[in-house]
């Protein structure tokens, strides 16, 4: 069995008194493995497994495949993703407002909820996926463009940077940066990490950040807070946190009895918060804490007023070539810092506040630029799910595809048939571009995203 600190080792013993040993020999198992299924991009992969109970385009994996070697990883056909943490999913269908809706992700990298909440949210609502980690971003980035989102932004700053964007969001995620108890199966240098101190420290940072999300949120907001850790000041004191919060009203999550879901209650001042554990030895998932409130009433203090946006839009004839890749009813393209892009109509105003405000990595559909009067078209508009399904495509094997993402080179009979720009597909979704020329072809898979790996092909 692993060995893990004794002080941690003290603390579940007591929370969870005769469950200890079962619990400890849980968190020393080899973890189980999961995947999310893409809905945008429906594939035969997978589908035969066994759902998640909480989110039923969840799957378990009977063994850990090598995941590097499928291409529809790299299509965004599917994510890979901890069962537990897709709770997030199951509280959002919930709870949510009404649609349009603007949400944040305050720590959103990797990118595993934000591509989830992407899928849940309609084309004309706004996801803001914030990472304060600059050497983060590239990686939220780029799970953000496999997934084929077009309703995120992408933002790199600190917390604090939000503050005139008092009561502008309707729903919060605050995937609160924690001790990560509930990795220690995965991670061994989370365990190498623990000590009491460290779970004082992620606790004090984690008020601080809920203080600023309950300023962030909208009336009739829902503030969804969650952890991957089993520790009491990290969990349930949180809610006691949340409590202190007239404006906030905690709301309870409904849950199955064989979903092994621990609701733990926790009482102040005659209200009850309701809090979601999940221990490894009772369920198939990591360790995983959430809690969510509702937002009744703002203060009436004043709201930063904005300028108008400097943000020109495109002109008839670029709008023209651009009618050419992507499917752009609804939608209002702008060129900044010479790359096109484009957000839904119904966020328009709300995206030219967020410009004034946060500094923007990634928005809506990233299209690509223009150069010549003709568009040199993004990796991320060819696995956009606005791109149009008439584009020139070739179909690639599985040893064709693997070739191309780590930007190899390789044959296919079809190449004589097209010139220019094409897209090339795996199972019927798309991986990327090539531009087949006279006496060549090149691949524009980016170099940044290629499969470094030596693989046996």
């Amino acid at each position: 069995m692993q060995k893990f600190p004794e002080d941690f080792q003290k603390r579940m013993f007591r929370q969870l008194g005769e469950q200890t040993n079962a619990f400890l020999r849980a968190l020393s198992e080899k973890p189980p493995t999961s995947v999310r299924l893409n809905p945008a991009k429906p594939s035969n992969r997978f589908l035969k497994e066994p759902s998640v109970p909480w989110y039923p385009e969840g799957r378990y994996l009977n063994e850990r495949p090598e995941f590097v070697t499928d291409p529809l990883l790299f299509a965004g056909a599917y994510y890979v993703q901890e069962a537990s943490s897709m709770f997030i999913g199951h509280i959002f269908r919930t709870f949510a407002p009404s649609s349009p809706l603007k949400v944040l992700d305050m720590c959103a990298a990797p990118g595993g909820k934000t591509t989830l909440l992407s899928s849940l949210i309609s084309e004309d609502s706004l996801l803001v996926a914030n990472e304060l980690v600059s050497k983060r971003v590239n990686s939220l980035l780029e799970n953000i463009v496999r997934w084929g989102s077009t309703n995120v932004v992408v933002t790199n700053n600190n917390i604090k940077d939000f503050a005139p964007l008092k009561g502008f969001f309707d729903v919060i995620l605050l995937d609160a940066p924690c001790s990560g108890e509930g990795m220690f199966r995965k991670d061994f240098k989370a365990i190498q990490q623990w000590s009491e101190n460290w779970v004082r420290s992620c606790a004090i940072t984690q008020r601080q950040l809920i203080e600023q999300a309950v300023d962030l949120l909208a009336p009739d907001g829902i503030l969804i807070f969650s952890t991957c850790t089993f520790s009491e000041e990290e969990d349930e004191q949180n809610i006691l946190k949340l409590l202190s919060f007239s404006a906030l009203m905690p709301l309870r999550v409904p849950i199955q009895p064989d979903w092994n879901i621990l609701e733990v209650q926790v009482s102040s001042n005659g209200r009850v918060g309701y809090g979601y554990k999940f221990y490894p030895h009772l369920l198939k998932g990591e360790g995983f804490f959430a809690t969510i409130f509702l937002k009744q009433y703002q203060d009436n203090s004043k709201k930063v007023r904005f300028s108008k946006s400097k943000l020109e839009p495109l002109s008839r004839r670029h709008l023209s070539i651009l009618d050419e890749w992507v499917s752009s009813q609804d939608w209002k393209f702008f060129l900044h810092n010479y790359k096109l892009f484009g957000i839904h109509l119904s966020q328009e105003d709300n995206f030219k506040v967020l410009h004034q405000v946060l500094k923007i990595v990634h928005q809506g559909i990233e299209v690509g630029t223009f150069k010549n009067q003709k568009l040199i078209p993004s990796h991320a508009l060819a696995l956009s799910q606005k791109i149009l399904t008439n584009l020139p495509s070739i179909e690639l094997s599985h040893s064709q595809a693997l070739l191309y993402l780590q930007r190899k080179d390789f044959m296919c009979e079809s190449f004589s048939s097209f010139k220019d720009w094409v897209l090339v597909k795996h199972q019927n979704i798309n991986l990327g571009w090539i531009k087949i020329l006279d006496k060549r072809i090149n691949n524009y898979y980016p170099v940044e995203m290629r499969i470094k790996k030596d693989l046996e092909m």
